[in-house]
């Protein structure tokens, strides 16, 4: 995949209206839905990008979620359940052969993904998204 900005507004499809739209010609620090289809022509949007999450800063909660949608035992005994987590959270950055809603959760909880043959490293050297930087505990 090229990095065209025709594609690159095809990208943007993907988080519509989601608040990880940076502009930083237009703002300093603003994030703002994406609502890329209000843009007349596809070269107006050459210095945005998405300020999305790395996937392996997944959420418990959202992880649990997915495991739960898509069939993978939980438990009920906590260390089970986060044991469980964790082992899902490692298959997500290890796989991607789950069903395309498991992936549209993933985009539409802000994670950057690989798209049309681009890795995510390719969409940071493209300047279409930033990773938030992932905190420490």
């Amino acid at each position: 995949m090229e990095n065209t900005e025709i594609n690159k507004v095809k990208f943007f499809a993907q988080y519509w209206g989601q608040k990880v739209f940076i502009n930083p010609v237009l703002s300093t620090d603003a994030v703002t839905n994406v609502y890329i289809f209000d843009y007349p022509e596809p070269e107006d949007i050459e210095h945005e990008y998405l300020e999305l999450k790395h996937i392996s800063s997944i959420t418990d909660e959202d992880a649990s979620i997915l495991a739960e949608d898509y069939d993978f035992y939980i438990g009920s005994d906590p260390l089970d359940q986060f044991k469980t987590i964790i082992d899902f959270k490692q298959s997500i950055t290890e796989n991607n052969c789950y069903p395309i809603g498991f992936f549209d959760f993933l985009r539409s909880k802000g994670y950057a993904l690989p798209w049309m043959g681009l890795s995510v490293e390719n969409l940071e050297e493209y300047g279409w998204i930033k990773l938030k930087k992932q905190t420490k505990l």
